[in-house]
């Protein structure tokens, strides 16, 4: 026990400056500020009030379309 988790996951926002400032006011804390991927978007890294850590990104040319798997 009182091991790190090695994993992050990854959720896509289409504004992520406005849903850093919401996670903010909602008790999140910004690990790792956003930056910029040349051709791929935008990344930040955050705890949520829980302490749990999350990854927002905004993606350069939009997320792709959702398709139904069989």
């Amino acid at each position: 026990m009182g091991e790190i988790s090695h994993w992050l996951p990854m959720v896509s926002m289409a504004d992520i400056d406005a849903s850093l400032s919401t996670a903010q006011s909602a008790g999140g804390e910004i690990i790792l500020a956003p930056f910029d991927i040349p051709q791929r978007g935008r990344v930040a890294v955050l705890k949520d009030s829980q302490g749990a850590a999350f990854a927002m990104v905004q993606t350069a040319r939009g997320d792709p379309e959702h398709r139904e798997v069989d």
